[in-house]
């Protein structure tokens, strides 16, 4: 069964493709953003997090004139090769310390591409 947060932080989301750099415990990588919601990030990547892991997101989303600092942990991995669905290796980041000026940009920002769609 869902829980109705899981449900919220899914049915808030949009896809969005922007570069994101992700610092943990093994440095830093670079990857691309997928999708995006206020409860997390998927970052499309070959870098392999551990679940668990606590990470630093950056990145920018489109008409935000600043980037975005962010605490998040790794929640869940997806390996290219047991993909079900092939949509490509990366890790989906749960945000952990959203600050309210974060949390309202990317709700706009969801919020814009939903009304745009």
């Amino acid at each position: 069964m869902t829980s109705f947060m899981t449900w919220m932080e899914r049915a808030h989301r949009c896809d969005v493709s922007v570069p994101i750099d992700v610092d943990g415990e093994d440095g830093w990588h670079r990857g691309l953003t997928q999708n995006i919601g206020t409860g997390g990030v998927f970052d499309a990547t070959e870098h392999r997090g551990r679940p668990g892991e606590h990470v630093v997101v950056r990145f920018a989303l489109p008409g935000l004139g600043e980037a975005l600092l962010i605490e998040a942990q790794v929640r869940w991995i997806r390996d290219a090769e047991l993909s079900k669905h092939g949509g490509g290796p990366g890790m989906g980041l749960g945000f952990a310390k959203l600050s309210m000026h974060a949390a309202a940009a990317i709700d706009a920002f969801v919020r814009g591409q939903a009304r745009a769609g």
